[in-house]
């Protein structure tokens, strides 16, 4: 069944409403701000949640942050909800992706190997980390109680 097609009822609504409001109140909060940052490993639960709070009136402000890297594979998200503003990350420079390493791994890398991630990450945060945890999967660069470090 497709997420658009399920219809909340108006009780459900009400009360996922009333949940969030009272939990704000609890916390001392006015308003919530949901930020995701892997779209397609969303469950369904999750989403239609997310989907309640969108099509509830809701008591309190409402904020989404999420990032889709240009890629649409979850579908199902964000359900026609119309942004108020859209911002468009540039890659980070060469320099910031040494930077960027040079805290991951708590050393120096070599210009090499920097050049090498900026190169297959595009220079963007999301790819630099996965550029990481791939080269970890095979076994490139290890962990360590001090950071990373090279094979």
């Amino acid at each position: 069944q497709d997420v658009d097609k399920i219809v909340f009822s108006q009780d459900w609504l009400v009360r996922v409403n009333g949940l969030i409001n009272q939990w704000l109140d609890n916390i001392g909060y006015s308003g919530l701000l949901i930020t995701l940052e892997d779209i397609p490993k969303i469950d369904r639960a999750s989403l239609d949640i997310l989907k309640a709070c969108f099509f509830a009136s809701q008591d309190f402000p409402l904020g989404l942050v999420y990032a889709d890297s240009g890629i649409q594979a979850q579908q199902l998200f964000p359900f026609g909800v119309q942004a108020d503003a859209l911002v468009h990350l540039k890659p980070i420079s060469l320099a910031g992706v040494q930077v960027w390493l040079r805290q991951s791994l708590h050393w120096e890398p070599p210009a090499e190997f920097v050049e090498w991630i900026a190169e297959k990450s595009d220079g963007y945060p999301a790819s630099i980390q996965k550029c990481l945890e791939d080269l970890i999967r095979m076994g490139v660069v290890k962990t360590s109680p001090n950071g990373l470090s090279l094979a």
